[in-house]
């Protein structure tokens, strides 16, 4: 009968059938006297025991930021996208609640856990924050969407995150750490002619020529960083153009936001496979009479640089990229970020060829 039901339903009779075997009463085991409200990246209010002691994070941007506030150390519980132990080795020990960030949740595991509180992400178009919500209500659990990604939204998520966890110093220490990176690049960019910015095409990783429009972070990234979007006037935030469009427009600098080819990102050293990516990247057919592919500047961007927060310390990137000539050094920002915030070694490839 089971297979009948929709995946809410068979979520939420899992966790009624899992509270019952493990003995979970409908509140969490350790609640606070004096709750407070929180509203999260998807707008929903919340009502949270103050302050947070016992949370499973399932997305990397949220406990990114977690980490750099100083909350990790209330994390009991994670999504597989989180067991790195180069870069999360606090917490790559902890029990995989989820294979990974994106996945379903194992419900039946995160009762046995008994945290107060589940944070996913809010909006993220392959999670459905308020599906898990309504499954873990039974068991007293709390879920919040803290989206931790959005340029627009990025701040007011850290802010929030630093209320649940009595961390609000902190929380604002860091939201000035990011400020400061986009107040230096609006700076070195401010008063660019529009002849003085680089025809831009960046292109997704989800395939071939789907690329970023209005709406979309990167577009917003590249206009920041002062570089012009060419596919700036399409409908939609990811359309899918055609290739003859890309040749037309001829950028002269070209972005590829990549995942797991070729590999890069933190802790890597090897950059031949990345070389042969972009090799094999400008012999499409027709990119040789790109002026970016003619001037090598062509750049493949790990996702530890261009997912969550770091999306801030990318704009540096490409501000880099676009205006070779500004006295800007993005490696080192990011450098400050992984030693004083993170608390990890900078070490690995993030963008290739280095700007």
């Amino acid at each position: 009968m089971f297979g009948q039901l929709k995946p809410s339903l068979m979520a939420t009779l899992i966790v009624a059938l899992a509270m019952g075997l493990f003995g979970v009463s409908s509140a969490p085991a350790e609640a606070a006297e004096t709750p407070i409200t929180i509203v999260d990246s998807a707008g929903r209010v919340v009502e949270l025991p103050y302050p947070l002691e016992r949370v499973i994070v399932l997305n990397p941007p949220a406990a990114e930021v977690m980490r750099a506030i100083g909350a990790t150390d209330r994390i009991i519980g994670i999504s597989g996208s989180l067991a790195r132990p180069d870069y999360w080795p606090e917490l790559s020990r902890l029990p995989q609640v989820a294979r990974f960030a994106h996945a379903e949740p194992d419900y039946e595991k995160i009762i046995e856990l008994s945290p107060q509180a589940v944070i996913t992400y809010g909006t993220h178009p392959a999670i459905d924050v308020q599906e898990i919500a309504d499954a873990l209500a039974p068991a007293g659990i709390k879920v919040v969407g803290m989206d931790c990604y959005k340029l627009d939204t990025l701040f007011k998520d850290i802010t929030t995150l630093g209320t649940m966890f009595d961390k609000e110093a902190a929380a604002a220490r860091l939201i000035v750490f990011f400020q400061d990176i986009l107040e230096v690049v609006e700076e070195k960019v401010a008063g660019l002619e529009p002849k003085d910015k680089p025809r831009v095409y960046g292109e997704h990783h989800g395939r071939d020529y789907l690329t970023f429009g209005p709406g979309s972070s990167w577009h917003e990234m590249i206009e920041m960083a002062g570089g012009i979007n060419i596919f700036a006037d399409m409908p939609m935030p990811y359309p899918e153009v055609d290739p003859e469009a890309v040749i037309e427009r001829n950028p002269q600098v070209i972005l590829k936001d990549t995942r797991r080819t070729p590999p890069m990102g933190y802790g890597v050293t090897d950059t031949a496979p990345i070389q042969a990516y972009i090799d094999e990247l400008t012999a499409r057919p027709g990119w040789e009479a790109l002026d970016a592919v003619r001037d090598g500047r062509v750049y493949v961007l790990s996702p530890d640089l261009t997912a969550g927060p770091k999306k801030v310390i990318a704009i540096a990137y490409f501000a880099k990229v676009f205006h070779p000539e500004l006295d800007l050094d993005p490696e080192a920002i990011y450098r400050e970020y992984h030693e004083t915030w993170q608390g990890v070694d900078h070490k690995g490839v993030f963008i290739w060829p280095q700007p």
